[in-house]
């Protein structure tokens, strides 16, 4: 009974804080939730009750658990109620950035928390105060920022600064019997099609190539272009012997590709050099030259070849 009557009284101190400013809190752009010590929701202003889909009067008196369902975007792991972590440090806590809010009606819901104590004159937490908002925008333009800062605008296939980042990453973690990949490419008779039928039929080739190559890899694969008409496949897990066998296929698809603008055909063909990854002592600037090496000496072989090569040589 003295538990009950506690919980009540806390109740109704976190009730009394809500009710001078509900108007106000009415008002606001953000969702606001004013939860008591035990974690069971006394106020949320109408923003909450929108974003929740919960309505005000079903929501008071539940736990905030309940009505507060939050995973981890990425993960998928359940979010632990953020007022228990305010209660214990006694002070403001701002969650991760990828949580999402998983509504009973199954949506989900891109959302920012942050939650501070609501104290009493003598400095007694009453409960807390969470304040919600939707950040689906937000989210949706920084991933169109980190898509356009890592990807080729014209293939849409990974540019070079992400592809060296993933590169120099392999490099990091390679270890024991690990085999990895690496393939430059560069286009033959590219320039023929540019000085033939201009910058947007050269463009437009590109774009067929990248779909060809990337038709042919793995999804595990990582397909670049590096710029011009220069491509890079970093094949991870991947032994020098089956290297050579998906250069070889790459070769042979586009060699049987016919580009086509304007009444005008065209065959083309692609130099291809390989390096395999055997060790953690290599340097990212030291694979990529014996890769260009690789690539140059298969031009001056004849074009439209393979040649390995290997760090140093």
């Amino acid at each position: 009974m003295q538990g009950l009557a506690a919980s009540r009284q806390s109740e109704s101190e976190c009730m009394a804080s809500a009710a001078p400013c509900s108007v106000l809190l009415d008002a606001m752009g953000d969702g606001v939730i004013m939860a008591d010590v035990g974690g069971r929701i006394c106020y949320l202003n109408a923003v909450a009750s929108e974003l929740t889909g919960l309505r005000a009067e079903d929501a008071v008196g539940q736990s905030l658990g309940d009505c507060l369902p939050l995973v981890d975007e990425i993960t998928g792991e359940a979010v632990t109620d953020p007022t228990i972590r305010c209660f214990a440090q006694g002070g403001p806590v701002r969650l991760g950035l990828n949580d999402v809010l998983v509504r009973r009606d199954g949506m989900r819901v891109p959302i920012d928390v942050s939650v501070g104590p609501i104290r009493g004159p003598d400095g007694k937490i009453l409960g807390a105060v969470l304040v919600l908002r939707d950040v689906h925008a937000v989210r949706a333009l920084l991933r169109r920022v980190a898509y356009q800062a890592s990807h080729d605008t014209l293939t849409r296939l990974v540019n070079r600064r992400e592809f060296e980042r993933r590169l120099a990453r392999v490099l990091r973690e390679v270890s024991g019997s690990q085999q990895h990949a690496l393939l430059f490419m560069d286009m033959d008779r590219f320039k023929q099609v540019n000085d033939t039928c201009g910058h947007l039929a050269g463009d437009e080739l590109l774009r067929q190539v990248a779909q060809l190559f990337l038709s042919t890899v793995r999804d595990r694969d990582t397909l670049a272009r590096l710029g011009g008409d220069e491509f890079a496949l970093l094949l991870e897990h991947c032994p020098q012997s089956k290297a050579l066998r998906v250069a070889d296929k790459l070769r042979c698809a586009l060699e049987r590709h016919t580009f086509q603008w304007e009444g005008e055909r065209f065959r083309l063909g692609v130099s291809i050099g390989v390096v395999a990854i055997r060790g953690p002592s290599w340097s990212l600037s030291e694979i990529l030259a014996a890769a260009d090496r690789a690539c140059y000496a298969a031009k001056r072989g004849g074009r439209n070849c393979v040649q390995v090569s290997r760090i140093g040589v």
